[in-house]
């Protein structure tokens, strides 16, 4: 409910900062890429109800960037962009690799960023031998 309402009004601004225009009776965006990037989210669940308010197709997303949030944890809210390849996940705060074990699903996935997390910052390379090894079954070609 509110968080869904914050989702709505930041991807408003994002869509707007990028030339687009946004309205209620709008026809939905062709797009496969959100930027929702320091917005100071908590939490994406909801996220995909949000973006079928503004986008055609939500589940042909390929490219999401949720760097620089407040995020403590990986959704199965993810799990609904199955055609994902790309995910910025940098600069938020996620400890936990079970965390990163929820995304071996997106099999699509060839780009994940991680550091500035805390556990990035304090376990380094032994942490993203973990996480790429919890990945394995992803097409995964990058991580930071």
């Amino acid at each position: 409910p509110n968080e869904y309402k914050k989702l709505r009004r930041d991807l408003s601004k994002s869509i707007k900062r990028a030339g687009g225009v946004f309205s209620k009776d709008a026809t939905k965006l062709p797009i496969t890429a959100v930027k929702l990037a320091y917005n100071g989210l908590t939490s994406i669940n909801g996220l995909y109800e949000a973006l079928e308010r503004i986008i055609e197709n939500p589940g042909e997303l390929t490219w999401l960037d949720l760097s620089y949030n407040k995020l403590t944890d990986i959704s199965k809210e993810l799990m609904k962009f199955p055609k994902l390849s790309m995910l910025y996940l940098h600069g938020n705060n996620i400890r936990d690799l079970n965390e990163v074990k929820k995304l071996t699903g997106l099999v699509n996935l060839k780009k994940l960023t991680l550091h500035g997390n805390q556990n990035v910052i304090d376990k380094g390379t032994r942490f993203l031998k973990m996480v790429k090894a919890h990945l394995k079954n992803s097409k995964a070609e990058s991580l930071k």
